[in-house]
């Protein structure tokens, strides 16, 4: 069996500059890079090998723009997000900066609910936009849940949650799906 081959291609003799042009061209995108529920958002490039990949890694992250697409408040795809860039280092948590969410008209409260409490636990960014221009009634609300998930994280999830529940009436109040499933009062 032959041994592996220890000499590094010509690429990897390139100036640092000039690899990082190509990459630059190869892993920029011009729009939003979409990203689901599935475990790999990350080009086949990256995966190439060690030294492309830490020479890559960060110009992927910093110099493209990400979109999660969260059905049903469904929060699994922001959830790998928060966990792999926890994983690249505290250098590249600057990076989250770089993404938005996008949410159908389909209200779980059950998912919004794990996802809140994955939030409190640092599992999970917010996704939620509280820069938007034209937020409508909903928006604020999830905005405002957001930040309240925030301002008690020094309290136990469970304390949390019943301090939330109230919110899901106003959110009721502006799509009558978020009562499925709601226990009369």
């Amino acid at each position: 069996m032959a041994e592996p081959s220890t000499d590094h291609s010509g690429f990897l003799k390139l100036p640092p500059e000039l690899r990082n042009r190509i990459y630059e061209m190869v892993l920029v995108e011009e729009d939003f890079i979409h990203v689901t529920r599935q475990p790999s958002f990350e080009p086949p490039l990256l995966k190439t090998c060690h030294q492309i990949r830490d020479d890559a890694l960060q110009i992927y992250f910093e110099m493209n723009a990400f979109v999660f697409y969260a059905p049903a408040f469904d929060s699994t795809a922001i959830m790998r997000w928060t966990a792999k860039v926890r994983r690249m280092g505290e250098g590249m948590r600057a990076i989250a900066a770089h993404w938005q969410s996008v949410f159908d008209d389909m209200p779980d409260w059950s998912n919004l609910m794990l996802w809140l409490r994955r939030y409190h636990a640092g599992e999970a960014e917010s996704g939620i936009d509280d820069d938007n221009p034209s937020p409508d009634q909903e928006d604020k609300i999830l905005v405002m849940m957001f930040g309240m998930v925030e301002d008690l994280a020094d309290l136990r999830w469970p304390q949390v949650e019943r301090i939330l529940e109230r919110s899901r009436f106003l959110l009721a109040r502006c799509d009558s799906a978020w009562y499925d499933g709601m226990k009369a009062t």
